[in-house]
């Protein structure tokens, strides 16, 4: 299913520009991020990697508008979107991001099938017949639509997170974000998600994942690599894409 861009002028499809996300606990402030500058251009792969705390989870939540920043800008396309209320930044993420949590997250008491329906219903005006066909195509595509009718319960950690990246692209979204969606799951499993994530990348959409997997996390284009907060490396490393983008 193609992706829809946000529309935007000429420059980067996220901007973000002096990020910073500071929680006080107990009278003392405990900083989340710090003075961030991150630019992603449509279409790149992105892996964000760093330890346990280090930021990656308040990021994705940064883009994604679970959170807002306590100083600083993000600009995605050209919605600047801590300007928008919850109500419309709800919205907003609904046509425009697709989101995949470690935990997947899906409904227990939906199908497979309804869960991939259910954001389709929120957001799409077309007929039943065409949500379906649609979910019939994305559960095709993740292989388990001869698993369309079982609950959440009865699929696999692997398979789960299948059906959360399809529900997450039902929409036809043009980012897809994705923060640790290998961590619970076995090498095999992680290879599949990975290959799906690849292949959501090669249909023009821009995909930005946390992982702890190093060797996973160089699949991607680019690698961000945060500490204690801050950004300490943002490598290009996919040369394939640097020739294709220009960069040096």
């Amino acid at each position: 299913m193609s992706a829809s861009t946000p529309t935007r002028s000429n420059g980067p499809l996220i901007r973000m520009e002096n990020v910073s996300r500071y929680f006080h606990n107990s009278g003392e402030r405990i900083t989340a991020l710090e003075d961030i500058n991150i630019n992603v251009q449509e279409g790149e792969f992105v892996s964000v990697v760093g330890r346990s705390g280090s930021g990656k989870s308040t990021l994705m939540n940064m883009i994604t508008g679970i959170d807002h920043p306590s100083s600083g800008t993000i600009v995605i396309g050209d919605t600047r979107t801590q300007s928008l209320t919850e109500s419309e930044m709800a919205a907003w993420r609904c046509r425009n991001l697709g989101i995949v949590f470690q935990f997947y997250q899906l409904i227990p008491v939906l199908s497979v099938l309804d869960n991939i329906v259910l954001p389709m219903q929120l957001l799409d005006h077309s007929d039943a017949n065409s949500q379906l066909q649609r979910a019939e195509t994305l559960l095709h595509a993740v292989d388990l639509w001869q698993k369309k009718d079982r609950f959440p319960a009865q699929l696999s950690g692997g398979e789960q997170q299948r059906a959360a990246l399809a529900r997450a692209l039902a929409n036809g979204p043009s980012m897809l974000i994705a923060d640790e969606p290998t961590g619970n799951l076995s090498a095999v499993e992680a290879e599949k998600v990975m290959v799906l994530l690849t292949q959501t990348v090669s249909q023009g959409r821009t995909v930005i994942y946390v992982t702890h997997d190093l060797d996973l996390a160089s699949k991607a284009h680019r690698t961000i690599t945060l500490s204690d907060g801050c950004l300490i490396k943002d490598e290009i490393h996919n040369h394939k894409y640097r020739r294709k983008k220009g960069r040096k």
